[in-house]
């Protein structure tokens, strides 16, 4: 069988504002017994630009307006690679690609030719499964971190080994022996026959078999798994939840995979990753590592949060008279929301019932009152578009103009639903996946009755990319928190990174909480940071790239604002060279900067403040000759701020965003070991 391997350069994100400059593809037999792959034809090709193309551009893939300007038109490339590939045809089983979804969103909407029936393959997803200890997972990074250069060495005699990365056949290439070494991979660990019957279901359909054996299980059931540490990265994924996983993968591996294995039944394309990385991830075997389990999509928040239900695990010896706190507690700061508000999240509600329906009899009254719901809430949203400011609606249905008479109306049924629901759910009789869902479903629904969400009383409607929520104002009271902790367990500790004198200040601004004697407050960190407003951002960047070259040790910018960091793009762009910068939007995502810090690099790095907290988890993070935060950081404050202290909100604004600072400050010397400067 062929699989044909492709990548695209384009000048834009999106088939409508942009278009393919350069298309690539190498086509391989795969052998399905012994999974060798041996390539046998290859195709590249620039393609004329219809606009100007965005010096962005040129500077990640080093294709130059010149280039483009004599390269052949569209459709003579398109006809070429029509050529190239129809003999292929009858043989392509595949097309495989990093983030292949992004290429072929630019291949279909240009009508380029692609081998039918062929099946998309993204060693993307792969990776994020098989590859969950690395740092990152960017082609890139990859290359470097897989030694993927040496097996195309071996099986091309004219590979190019200077090649630019972000060029269409070097990624191709790279992607193919990527795609090779993660099938060595699935051969090694001897996964479950379930495991891989899943996988090539979902992310890898290709008709071949693999051999489990008891060989690699029995490995994995003596080895330790206390060394393996689980970090969610994407959507923020909840402390106890976190600390539920880690405690079982600690605590019974063999126990862990068995109950994984059981939502095996509830795979679908859509939560396949999550699932399958969560299963693999038991099997990591390196020592003092740290997994990554990726959780994006609201689906896979939804899917986790189902994996990780106290039914399913076994966790009484987990409570303890004891508890301490994971998060530092000035984190209430920027995250108060969910305590302050009662939330109705329809997008994990929708997952949720998706998966039900995928599981049970499409004729049973759950389903068809599941549907029901899903149809009730897709018509509730709709009839909030129009009123939506921002992403957000403010329903007040003693206030209401006539128009939005609608959304009442359409807010009464959905609950007419809901109710409906609750009448013939009963989670007692089901087993399995089911109950565990419908657990779900009825506590959600419950909750949203209990605390006094309805049609008559005044909420916000969130809805913004593929969120939507309702949520309520609540009373909360930090004293009174507190105070419930103090009662239910002997001891509470907590931890801080803001010293003393700013803690007590943040207790003030909560309220003038004073803490029961029973809760025990860590101060970590010793330095916070030091003013230092000698230079303007063009100086200040001249200087640290200067003085980075000079000491062979990067400069850490964390800037506090979109806006400086939109003006430090610019500077960069135009006064330094681009192998002297790494800067979060200009020189990719976070991981794609992260993935290229650790690669020896030298020069000025510019990532938000917040982003440190993903850069500390990083292997090999590099020691810096400086760490600067940049501008105070934009604080969006909760109704609970304005309604603790009326009036003077933007006063408090003020001094949170300094707390803000000097906790993060504390934290980042803590990590590095490196004072941290400030300018303003």
């Amino acid at each position: 069988m062929y699989l044909l391997f492709l990548d695209t350069e384009t000048s834009g994100l999106d088939p409508v504002s942009g278009q393919i400059i350069e298309v690539a593809g190498v086509l391989a037999d795969f052998n399905p017994v012994d999974f060798s792959v041996k390539i046998i034809d290859q195709f590249q090709s620039l393609v004329q630009n219809r606009s100007n193309l965005d010096p962005k551009i040129t500077r990640l893939t080093g294709i130059t307006e010149e280039e483009l300007v004599v390269s052949q038109s569209m459709g003579k490339v398109q006809q070429q690679w029509l050529d190239w590939l129809e003999k292929y045809e009858d043989k392509t089983v595949a097309v495989i690609g990093h983030s292949v979804a992004f290429d072929m969103k630019f291949l279909n909407a240009e009508g380029w030719y692609v081998p039918k029936d062929a099946k998309e393959i993204d060693t993307l997803a792969l990776s994020k499964i098989l590859l969950s200890n690395y740092s990152a997972l960017n082609l890139e990074y990859l290359i470097e971190k897989l030694s993927l250069l040496d097996f195309l060495k071996q099986s091309l005699t004219d590979f190019d080994e200077t090649q630019k990365a972000h060029r269409a056949l070097y990624d191709t290439q790279c992607c193919l022996s990527l795609f090779n070494i993660l099938l060595d991979k699935l051969k090694l660990y001897n996964f479950s026959t379930e495991f891989y019957t899943k996988l090539k279901d979902t992310v890898l359909p290709l008709d071949i078999t693999f051999f489990p054996g008891k060989k690699g299980l029995n490995k994995f059931e003596e080895r330790s798994a206390k060394n393996t540490k689980i970090n969610f990265i994407g959507e923020v994924i909840s402390g106890d939840l976190q600390s539920r996983f880690n405690y079982n993968i600690s605590k019974d591996v063999s126990k862990m995979t068995q109950n994984l294995q059981s939502y095996f039944a509830i795979i679908n394309k859509e939560n396949a990753v999550v699932i399958l990385s969560m299963y693999a991830a038991c099997f990591i075997k390196d020592k003092d590592v740290l997994v990554r389990i990726n959780t994006y999509t609201a689906i896979e928040k939804a899917v986790f949060e189902l994996l990780t239900d106290s039914s399913n695990f076994s966790d009484s010896d987990h409570k303890a008279e004891i508890v301490s706190l994971d998060k530092r507690f000035e984190e209430i700061i920027w995250r108060i929301e969910p305590f302050a508000n009662y939330e109705l999240n329809f997008t994990k509600l929708t997952a949720w019932l998706q998966l039900l329906i995928s599981i049970e009899d499409e004729k049973s009254s759950i389903v068809k009152q599941s549907n029901k719901i899903l149809s009730a809430t897709e018509f509730l949203l709709y009839s909030t578009q129009a009123f939506l400011y921002m992403g957000e609606y403010k329903y007040k249905p003693l206030q209401m103009n006539p128009e939005e008479k609608i959304v009442v109306s359409k807010f009464t049924s959905w609950m007419k639903e809901v109710v409906a629901f609750l009448e013939i759910a009963n989670p007692k009789d089901y087993d399995g996946v089911a109950k565990s869902i419908l657990l779900k479903v009825t506590k959600f629904f419950s909750d949203y009755i209990a605390d006094g969400m309805s049609p008559n009383q005044f909420c916000t409607f969130r809805v913004y990319q593929n969120l939507a929520k309702i949520l309520r104002p609540k009373h909360f009271d930090v004293k009174e928190n507190f105070s419930k902790l103090s009662d239910k367990y002997k001891e509470v500790n907590i931890y801080t990174y803001l010293a003393e004198d700013d803690f007590a200040h943040l207790l003030k601004l909560l309220g003038n909480v004073e803490l029961p004697n029973n809760i025990k407050v860590e101060y970590r960190g010793k330095e916070g940071f030091v003013d230092d407003n000698s230079s303007n951002l063009n100086e200040l960047i001249a200087e640290k790239s200067k003085l980075a070259k000079t000491n062979q040790k990067p400069v850490l910018l964390l800037l506090g604002q979109n806006k400086t960091l939109r003006q430090i793009q610019n500077i960069c762009v135009e006064d330094l060279k681009d192998n002297e910068y790494l800067v979060l939007g200009e020189s990719g995502s976070l991981t794609k900067v992260a993935s290229k810090l650790v690669r020896n690099f030298v020069g000025v790095v510019a990532v938000k403040v917040g982003d440190f907290g993903y850069l500390q988890h990083i292997n090999n993070l590099p020691e810096f000759t400086e760490i600067w935060i940049v501008n105070l950081p934009y604080i969006k404050l909760d109704n609970y701020w304005f309604k603790m202290w009326p009036g003077k909100a933007g006063r408090v604004a003020g001094e949170l965003r300094i707390l803000y600072t000097q906790s993060w400050s504390r934290l980042i010397h803590s990590v590095t070991g490196k004072q941290v400067r400030f300018s303003g």
